[in-house]
């Protein structure tokens, strides 16, 4: 089992992104501060005190197909999003990564909806996933662009010998990576194989992961022991 644990230990090490920023302990503390309050906004439905955490030109990507442009617009839609549906609407902050691409500070989380529309009170539940950059701006952090997708659910099993260290490892690198959501444990009529159920923000961050070199080393390792290889599935819906 310890080679299991060395195994995942590769991925952890390969897989963790290096924040090239300087990142103070009280600039953290205000940026987290930041993506609590605007969470807090968000989920009392506070159009008010949404729009001005957002910069003047704000950028909004509606799942690669609609984009929001400007304060204005962002309100309309903040409006329409909130009376269009007899429903309830949450967001869900769930962490922060540094993006080199970018070279900014970016907060990710999910929105879901669920309830009724207006029109024929037709039942609805959507999840999607967002990723919103900030910068600072006037001294006050801002939302300058986000990026709203459908969630990527895929899914890993393996046998595994000692379940607790497969899991405590997994945990420990899927905490580095961008992954929405993790449920963890074993099945019910096969106590000896574990399964991660996991959340990505896009299909292109869930395949870029399991494409990784480290995930590849990985299963070239185990592949070579007692333990049989992971299995992968991305999931339609």
């Amino acid at each position: 089992m310890k080679k299991l644990s060395y195994c995942l230990l590769a991925i952890f090490y390969a897989v963790s992104p290096v924040h090239l920023a300087a990142q103070s302990a009280s600039e953290e503390m205000s940026i987290r501060a930041f993506t609590r309050a605007y969470m807090a906004a968000y989920n009392r439905q506070d159009i008010a005190a949404l729009v001005p955490m957002h910069t003047a030109d704000v950028s909004v990507i509606l799942r690669g197909s609609d984009t929001i442009r400007g304060g204005e617009a962002l309100a309309k839609r903040y409006e329409d999003s909130f009376t269009r549906h007899d429903g309830t609407l949450l967001m869900r902050h769930i962490g922060l990564n540094w993006s080199d691409e970018q070279q900014a500070w970016v907060a990710v989380g999910t929105y879901e909806g669920y309830g009724a529309t207006y029109v024929y009170d037709i039942p609805y539940h959507g999840v999607t996933a967002y990723a919103n950059t900030m910068v600072e701006e006037d001294g006050r952090w801002k939302i300058a662009r986000s990026v709203v997708t459908s969630l990527v659910r895929t899914l890993v099993y393996q046998e595994v010998a000692d379940f607790s260290e497969w899991n405590s490892v997994l945990r420990g690198f899927l905490h580095q990576t961008n992954v929405l959501t993790h449920e963890i444990g074993t099945l019910q009529n096969a106590p000896g194989t574990a399964y991660a159920l996991l959340q990505w923000p896009s299909l292109q961050s869930a395949q870029d992961f399991f494409a990784s070199t480290g995930w590849q080393n990985t299963l070239q390792l185990v592949s070579k022991s007692e333990i049989k290889p992971p299995v992968v599935l991305f999931l339609d819906k």
